[in-house]
Order: C-alpha cells, then sequence, then structure tokens
C-alpha cells in the first residue's frame, strides 16, 4: 500500500492503521491501486483535500477481493494442483 500511495506523491504516514493492514490482507495490488484511486476521489470531490484514513477504509469497504468472490474456483485450483502438479522446487 505504501508503494502505490508514494506512486501518487501521497505521504503515507497516518493513513495505514493496523485496522487497514488486516484488511488489506487478501486484496490484490491492482484492488489496492482501485482503493487509493476511490480514497482520491472521495477526497477531491470533498473540496479537494487530502486523503485520510478514513478515505482509504471507506473506499476498503467497497471492494470485495477476489480472493473472497472466487473462494471456491481458487480452493479447486489448489487441490488439482497438489494432486497433478510438480513443485517448482
Amino acid at each position: 500500500m505504501e508503494v502505490l500511495l508514494r506512486k501518487h506523491n501521497i505521504h503515507h504516514t497516518g493513513l495505514i492503521s493496523e485496522s487497514l493492514i488486516n484488511k488489506l490482507d487478501r486484496y490484490t495490488g491492482a484492488e489496492m491501486a482501485y482503493i487509493i484511486s476511490e480514497a482520491m476521489f472521495e477526497a477531491f470531490s470533498d473540496s479537494q483535500r487530502p486523503i485520510s484514513a478514513k478515505d482509504l477504509e471507506e473506499a476498503t469497504n467497497k471492494i470485495i477481493p477476489v480472493a473472497d468472490q472466487m473462494r471456491a474456483q481458487i480452493d479447486e485450483l489448489r487441490r488439482w494442483g497438489k494432486v497433478n502438479a510438480r513443485p517448482a522446487s
């Protein structure tokens, strides 16, 4: 998340809470980038202010990570891989 915030020249101090870190555990990089875009949009539309931790938390609540959306398919693929695939190392 810090790297993605830096790409937008946003100083991350005070923006990333333990609560947010715990929520982001299952999100992909693309999903996190979307969360930042949503937070930036909300802040801009509210008097063009800088984004806040609250903006990031609220944006996080708007998206369900693909890992949760497709849990059954991912679990099935993992089961298939354990039986049919050879480990890379």
